[in-house]
Order: structure tokens, then C-alpha cells, then sequence
């Protein structure tokens, strides 16, 4: 089980946000993450708070209808897009009520 993953460079891999980004020898995908190898639900899980149940429930509902032979990838892709939106929202406020967060944010405002 991986509990750390360090992203060098820090930016999302897709460029044309359909299935010519699942191409794994793209020059932006050989260090970053993929959004397509995000868990949500284990984003959730090491996240959790009040109004993940409903979260939990859309995860669950894209899985079951995206479950097929192939990867529907688009269909994929703008899911976890929809819920990392979600996710963002709700735990953009618990960023920022954290001290240590927001002086990290203030010390590197430089580069971020």
C-alpha cells in the first residue's frame, strides 16, 4: 500500500483530455501524476469530514456505471474531474484554518 507519492513536476499530465492521454510515454506523463491513478476513495477516507457520505455515494454510482469491458476514458477522466472539484471545495476551508498550512503558503508564495 502507497501512503506517499511525490509528483515532480507538479502539474497535471493530460493535454487533450480525452484517451490520447492515456499514452504512457508522453513527455508531461513520465513524472507527474495521472488523474486517472487518483483514488478518491482513499482521498476521502484520509480526508473524511461531514458531507463525505454524499461524495462517497457519487464515487460508488461512477464506478458502477463506468464498469465495463474497456476503460471508458473520458467518462473516467470527467468523473474524478467532477469529484476532485467536490473534494476541493470541501477541504479547501480546512486548509486554511490550519496554521501550519497557512504559513507554508505565505513562506513559499514565490513559487506557488
Amino acid at each position: 500500500k502507497m501512503s506517499v507519492i511525490q509528483l515532480l513536476p507538479v502539474n497535471d499530465t493530460s493535454v487533450h483530455d480525452n484517451w490520447m492521454d492515456s499514452y504512457p510515454y508522453s513527455a508531461l506523463s513520465v513524472f507527474a501524476l495521472h488523474p486517472m491513478y487518483i483514488s478518491l476513495p482513499q482521498v476521502l477516507a484520509h480526508y473524511g469530514g461531514s458531507g463525505d457520505a454524499g461524495i462517497l455515494s457519487e464515487i460508488e454510482g461512477h464506478r458502477r456505471a463506468l464498469d465495463g469491458p474497456t476503460v471508458n476514458y473520458e467518462g473516467v477522466m470527467k468523473a474524478k474531474g467532477d469529484v476532485c472539484g467536490k473534494l476541493l471545495s470541501l477541504y479547501w476551508k480546512r486548509c486554511h484554518r490550519d496554521e501550519e498550512f497557512n504559513d507554508f503558503v505565505e513562506e513559499n508564495a514565490f513559487w506557488l
